[in-house]
């Protein structure tokens, strides 16, 4: 069951994927998820189905899935394409308990 913030909606389907990847890698300690190995988490999490996941969400690829993903305040999205350190790491005030 996705987690509610207080005065919050749900987290919308199409980004469950997501945040599943991203809850496991915090458990791990990696607070912030590199651009790069994200994107394989989460093709490995679709079981291939990626594109399907983007479309599902209404955007073709993953920087605009992060941007789209972002605009919930469930997750930061860091895009510094030119020295390729960009990065996503979930909202403390997610995170919190209600």
């Amino acid at each position: 069951k996705p987690r509610k913030l207080p005065g919050s909606d749900a987290i919308p389907p199409e980004f469950e994927p997501l945040m599943k990847v991203l809850l496991q890698q915090w458990t791990m300690g990696n607070k912030r998820v590199q651009w790069r190995p994200l994107g394989s988490l989460l093709d490995s999490e679709t079981r291939g189905k990626l594109g399907a996941l983007f479309k599902g969400a209404g955007v073709s690829n993953l920087r605009q899935y992060l941007q789209r993903a972002a605009t919930h305040d469930i997750l930061l999205f860091v895009d510094e394409p030119e020295n390729e350190k960009s990065y996503v790491e979930i909202l403390q005030s997610w995170m919190k308990k209600e």
